[in-house]
């Protein structure tokens, strides 16, 4: 199959995904993982739209190291901090909304509005609770869990999602 069309090519290069990814990462750092070659294409014209290289059980077992050494951090900050942190995460989703739009219309063969209705319902996931938090008594407490998700999508909307879980423990 050949690769996504030049616009496509132009909106990956935008949003920072190569031909070939890595398919784990620590927040702050991609790791070179070492697993098989999974390839995404769309089921709009069949294109190949990139690869990514899975994380291996040694590649996996690092992010979650990583991953509770944040934790411990994050856990002992109040929920105002964190919240901040979301909606910072949520005003760069904005940023790039456009482009994530379209491609998640080419990925997953919907039309371009749903594509950004999905990246605009992640704004909302992110950004929601913190609009009501004023409205909330809220207790300190200490958060007791680890959350950790894989997906065999080019954007793992299902981690918003869990990152979310977070917050809140």
């Amino acid at each position: 199959m050949e690769l996504a069309t030049t616009e496509i090519q132009y909106i990956l290069s935008q949003l920072g995904i190569d031909n070939v990814n890595n398919g784990a990462s620590t927040g702050g750092k991609w790791l070179k993982t070492r697993g098989e070659e999974i390839h995404s294409y769309s089921p709009v014209d069949g294109n190949k739209i990139a690869s990514v290289h899975a994380a291996s059980e040694v590649d996996y077992e690092a992010v979650i190291l990583k991953a509770h050494e944040a934790f411990q951090t994050w856990r002992t900050w109040p929920a105002p901090k964190r919240g901040e942190v979301i909606r910072q995460l949520a005003e760069k989703i904005r940023e790039y909304k456009e482009p994530l739009g379209k491609l998640v219309s080419y990925e997953m063969g919907k039309s371009l509005q749903e594509g950004l209705g999905e990246v605009q319902e992640m704004i909302d996931i992110l950004i929601l609770p913190w609009d009501y938090l004023d409205n909330f008594m809220v207790l300190p407490c200490i958060p007791s869990a680890l959350v950790t998700a894989c997906t065999n999508s080019t954007i793992p909307w299902e981690l918003l999602e869990l990152f979310l879980l977070l917050i809140f423990l």
